[in-house]
């Protein structure tokens, strides 16, 4: 799935999970409420960001790149790394790529 921004990361569902694509753990959790995403990094503060935010890329050489957001909270936020997995309730999973 490619991504430009919180609405395409979500992809219409109201609730995901991301998964890191070397550990298989959960690290990030997902859920849309009216034109907000609320982001729970698993460790860390709560994030609520609108749907329309951006999301950027920054490569890395070595491997694989960041997908970063900037929000009051925490600028450059990073939502995860290139290829992680979003999984939604359906069961479905899609690695996440920028659209660049």
């Amino acid at each position: 799935m490619k991504v430009r921004n919180f609405a395409d990361l979500m992809a219409g569902h109201k609730t995901a999970e991301i998964l890191c694509a070397v550990k298989l753990a959960v690290v990030r959790r997902l859920k849309v409420s009216g034109n907000m995403v609320r982001i729970d990094a698993c460790d860390g503060p709560m994030i609520q960001v609108p749907l329309d935010t951006p999301i950027s890329y920054e490569p890395w050489f070595m491997d694989r790149g960041s997908l970063l957001f900037d929000c009051q909270e925490v600028p450059s936020a990073k939502i995860c790394t290139e290829a992680d997995l979003i999984r939604f309730p359906d069961g479905s999973e899609e690695p996440v790529l920028p659209d660049a």
